[in-house]
Parts: structure tokens; sequence; C-alpha cells
């Protein structure tokens, strides 16, 4: 069996049935950014929020306005948009299960905080760098 043959295989039983489903996969849920020496998926990236906020992945998937949630889920959206391909609408999924509005509206939100505020800009920094190590 050849690579391509278990790519097949494997894209069939977890990705619908085709090889470019699975690239589409590996393309859309990983980024090799050029000052990174490591691969970033976006679970990676959402767990490295929920720890610099303290809070775990479910807290900040949880469909509430509290800012205990609300801007951990926020500066992921961001980090998401910023860091892989993923789209709006993927990101949203990801992420407490939201539309591409609100993934698309926390994503400028973040980018209005980080222009008008040195210390969330600061913060923001921090947590990229963790990431991209």
């Amino acid at each position: 069996m050849t690579k391509k043959d278990l790519l097949n295989k494997y894209s069939e039983s977890n990705f619908g049935g085709t090889y470019t489903a699975y690239l589409e996969y590996l393309l859309c849920n990983i980024n090799f950014p050029f000052n990174c020496k490591k691969y970033i998926d976006a679970n990676f990236i959402i767990e490295h929020v929920a720890s610099a906020y303290k809070c775990t992945v479910e807290d900040m998937c949880l469909n509430s306005r509290k800012n205990e949630s609300l801007e951990p889920r926020q500066v992921a959206h961001y980090l998401l948009k910023n860091l892989t391909k993923l789209s709006f609408k993927q990101i949203g999924l990801k992420v407490g299960n939201k539309d591409y509005a609100t993934a698309m509206h926390s994503c400028k939100t973040v980018e209005n905080y980080i222009q008008t505020d040195a210390l969330y800009r600061n913060n923001i920094s921090l947590i990229i760098d963790k990431i991209t190590g």
C-alpha cells in the first residue's frame, strides 16, 4: 500500500472520503510561521490562551458575556485569525460554537484594544511569543 493509498484510506474514515479533504484540513488547521520552529494548530492556540487567562477551555467556550470567558474567547478568535488560515466561520465554530459575525467582531474588538491600550498590547504580545516559541 502506498502513502497516497494510506492517506486516502485515512481521509475516507475521518474527512468525508477524499485525499483533498484531508489536505484541506491540514492547510486550515496548521500554520508554519516564518519566525516559528514548530507547527501551530488551532487547539494549541486555544489551550495557550486559556492558560494565559487562567481559565479552562470549557469556560472560555461557554455562552457567556462575563469578562472571565468573553475576553479570552475574543483573544482566541483574534489569534486564530492571525496565526492560522482558518476562516471566520471555522474560528467561530472552533471557539464557543459562535457564528462568523461574532468571530469578526471579536477580532475588531481586540485590534481596537491593541491600538489604544499598551498593557493589553503587551499581554497579547506575550501570549503570541509563548505560542510561537
